[in-house]
């Protein structure tokens, strides 16, 4: 399981190059679907062909069926056909939520068919990522599903079909077995505070095979944490040494004379994190540039 959900990025891409070959209108459909389990619920994710087929399923909607074991006998899960939210349904979200990042780029109209191609399916690469550093962002805007209807110790199959179409589909089916898989903890963060400032670093090389970003998360009063920044991901670099290739880093600017408490989640495709290895906390202190010199002393006070 651990190493599924890279193979299933990487054919996602594989697919969207070869999508290039083809942009006229959508005449067949090809879906591929992963599953994910927890203790409670079965996160589902899917993509299709390319974006074009994208672009016409956001239109149609999805429909999610499950049938018990390896069997064919299918029942549709979803109540309502699944669709993204309405540009209206946003504004109950913080600005800084992944949702509305995510949603951005469904809202984002693809250029006219004789220059689109590329672009738009880079745009869907993009969308995808996005869409999965958080759960809520892949459901909201209809590229996941969540199960909580799920037995313990039943394993499922299932499968996702674009909604209200004739088109021809090619269905990929998920088996999801009885198995809880591992989530190790994210790795230790590790925190200098300085002037109006905190530099971090942590490595990753004992749970790259489990996820694939970070985010880096902060509090006042060690209870309540918000993340801060962009999800981090390690692009390997030409000339890495080997604890380069595995090493991440970030910065926070912050006031000084205020302690803040920060600490890491690692986050897999699903959106689901890992529980954090540790907190670290500090303030910043302003610089003492000058070493304080005695100028003079009053020799009537005998203190």
């Amino acid at each position: 399981m651990k190493y599924l959900y890279k193979l299933f990025i990487l054919a996602f891409f594989l697919l969207s190059l070869s999508s290039l070959m083809a942009q006229a209108s959508v005449t067949k459909i090809g879906i591929k679907t992963i599953g994910f389990r927890t203790e409670k619920k079965i996160v589902l994710r899917w993509v299709l062909d390319d974006a074009k087929q994208w672009r016409y399923a956001l239109k149609k909607g999805f429909d999610v069926e499950r049938a018990e074991g390896n069997s064919n006998k299918f029942i549709k899960l979803n109540k309502s056909v699944i669709l993204p939210i309405s540009a209206e349904q946003l504004f109950k979200y913080d600005t800084n939520s992944l949702v509305i990042q995510a949603m951005g780029y469904l809202l984002t109209e693809p250029k006219s068919e004789d220059d689109s191609g590329v672009q738009d399916d880079k745009l869907y690469n993009v969308y995808f990522l996005n869409a999965s550093y958080e759960t809520e962002a892949a459901v909201q805007t209809a590229s996941g599903f969540i199960d909580t209807t799920i037995e313990k110790g039943k394993s499922y199959t299932y499968r996702v079909r674009v909604a209200n179409t004739t088109i021809t589909q090619t269905i990929g089916k998920t088996i999801v077995t009885a198995d809880i898989p591992l989530m190790p903890k994210s790795p230790k963060l590790n925190a200098v505070f300085g002037d109006g400032t905190v530099a971090f670093n942590w490595n990753i090389k004992d749970v790259d095979d489990y996820y694939f970003a970070t985010l880096l998360e902060r509090s006042t009063d060690s209870i309540n944490f918000k993340r801060i920044g962009q999800p981090y991901i390690k692009y390997p670099n030409e000339g890495d040494s080997p604890i380069d290739s595995v090493t991440l880093s970030a910065t926070d600017s912050i006031p000084n004379n205020i302690k803040f408490y920060y600490r890491i989640k690692c986050v897999n495709l699903f959106g689901l994190t890992s529980k954090p290895n540790n907190v670290v906390t500090g303030m910043g202190m302003p610089k003492l540039e000058v070493v304080p010199q005695i100028k003079s002393v009053d020799p009537t006070n005998k203190n």
